[in-house]
C-alpha cells in the first residue's frame, strides 16, 4: 500500500506540473497520510482501485461485492499476490 501511495503522489505531481502548469511544491508524502489517500481513492479512484483498497483493509465481503459489479460489466478479475488482474471477457 505504501508503494502505491508514493507512486500516486509522483503521478499527481507530474500531472500538476505538466498539464496544469502548477510550479509550486505540492505536499510531500509525509504531509499526506494514508487515511487521506484512502478517502481520495474512494472518491476519485476506479472501481478496481477501490476493490484493491478494500482487499488491503481485509474487507473481503465488500471487495466481493465490488468484484461482482466488475463481473457484471463484462470483466474477469483474477487475484494475484501483488494485486488483481482484470481482463475483458
Amino acid at each position: 500500500m505504501r508503494y502505491k501511495f508514493e507512486e500516486e503522489i509522483k503521478r499527481f505531481q507530474k500531472f500538476q506540473k505538466g498539464v496544469l502548469g502548477i510550479k509550486e511544491n505540492p505536499k510531500t508524502e509525509k504531509e499526506i497520510d494514508i487515511r487521506t489517500y484512502a478517502k481520495y481513492l474512494l472518491r476519485e479512484g476506479s472501481v478496481i482501485e477501490k476493490r484493491e483498497l478494500l482487499r488491503k483493509e481485509k474487507k473481503w465481503a465488500e471487495a466481493d461485492i465490488v468484484r461482482e459489479r466488475i463481473k457484471e460489466e463484462g470483466y474477469l478479475v483474477e487475484d494475484l499476490p501483488d494485486g488483481a488482474r482484470v481482463e475483458k471477457t
